[in-house]
């Protein structure tokens, strides 16, 4: 596990266009399905980099486009 503190920048691979406003977007990261979660950018699909986070909130990981 990462330490929640620390963002770390990951290659992810998107499978379709990402909106900054949906809710229900995912990514794949090493084998999984995360949740992306957008802020201003709009992400075509392909191999995209995105900083892993930890949320201690919902004790999980998100993909963000701000460090």
């Amino acid at each position: 596990m990462l330490n929640p503190n620390i963002s770390k920048r990951v290659s992810v691979q998107i499978a379709r266009t990402v909106e900054p406003n949906n809710l229900w977007a995912t990514a794949e990261y090493d084998g999984q399905k995360i949740d992306i979660v957008l802020y201003k950018r709009t992400l075509e699909p392909g191999t995209r980099r995105l900083y892993l986070k930890y949320s201690i909130a919902n004790e999980q990981y998100y993909l963000t486009d701000r460090a």
